[in-house]
Order: C-alpha cells, then sequence, then structure tokens
C-alpha cells in the first residue's frame, strides 16, 4: 500500500489544523526518518513565514521613510 492511499492532506490542513495533519502523518509514514523530516518541513516553513514577514515589514517601512523624504524634497523644491 502506497502512502497516497492511507493519508490524504489538503495544502491548506497544515496551516488550520498543524496538530491533526502532524498526527497523521506520523501515523501514516513508517520509516525511521520520516518524524525527523516531518519535524524539519514545519520548522523551516515557520522560518520561512518569519523571514518573509520581516522582509515585508522592513520594504514598506523603507518605502514609508522615501516617500517623506521625496516629498520633503518636493516641498522644499518648489
Amino acid at each position: 500500500m502506497d502512502v497516497l492511499d492511507r493519508v490524504r492532506l489538503n495544502s491548506w490542513e497544515p496551516v488550520v489544523q498543524p496538530r491533526g495533519t502532524f498526527e497523521r502523518m506520523m501515523l501514516a509514514l513508517t520509516w525511521s526518518w520520516a518524524p525527523i523530516l516531518i519535524a524539519v518541513v514545519f520548522v523551516v516553513t515557520a522560518i520561512g513565514h518569519f523571514v518573509t514577514k520581516a522582509i515585508a515589514e522592513a520594504a514598506v517601512a523603507h518605502a514609508r521613510i522615501g516617500m517623506r523624504w521625496i516629498r520633503g524634497v518636493a516641498a522644499s523644491g518648489a
């Protein structure tokens, strides 16, 4: 029996139901390294989320600073 026959996951399930998804994956996979790899995937996903969020927040902050600078230059030049 193939692993995919035993476990069906939608792409949103790890986000909406992380504990249930994790438990279903643990029950379905029998390879000894599978739990470690699954934990690594969850950690990498979380790190990726937080890094992306930090980059987006920094970009917005710098865009606001740039807009203030442009307004200041435009106001002083007029």
